[in-house]
């Protein structure tokens, strides 16, 4: 994956506890019925991830690094609340315009998180 010169060592460690923290959210997923005429698809639009992280003191690019973690979490939430249909909104037409080292950064994180064999086992025995 690509690693901007931008990120520094030192904020690794605030990463890891950041990740930590959304994992330990979506640890104990709260039951929810959700009476199936009601609730089909669900479409999330992922924005604030660089904001997110600069508030924490971190790179900005660290935010779209916890924002796949937050992926995760709200698809395992979809699985067991029995929404069959879930939508991610993680890119727009203006992201392109954004600096090159993010956009690769991004497409790289993207690309290894579509690959994630441990992912796609769950995503399939939920078929």
């Amino acid at each position: 994956m690509a690693r901007p010169e931008a990120i520094e060592n030192n904020s690794e460690q605030g990463l890891e506890c950041w990740l930590s923290t959304i994992e330990a959210r979506w640890q104990n997923i709260p039951e929810f019925e959700v009476p199936e005429e009601k609730l089909q698809h669900l479409a999330v639009i992922c924005d604030g991830n660089r904001r997110a992280a600069q508030e924490r003191g971190l790179n900005s690019f660290y935010g779209h690094r916890a924002g796949v973690e937050v992926i995760r979490g709200v698809t395992r939430a979809c699985r067991q609340w029995q929404i069959h249909t879930l939508t991610f909104w993680t890119w727009s037409t203006e992201n392109w315009k954004r600096d090159r080292e993010q956009i690769g950064y991004v497409m790289d994180l993207a690309a290894r998180f579509l690959r994630d064999s441990e992912l796609k086992r769950e995503l399939f025995e939920n078929e």
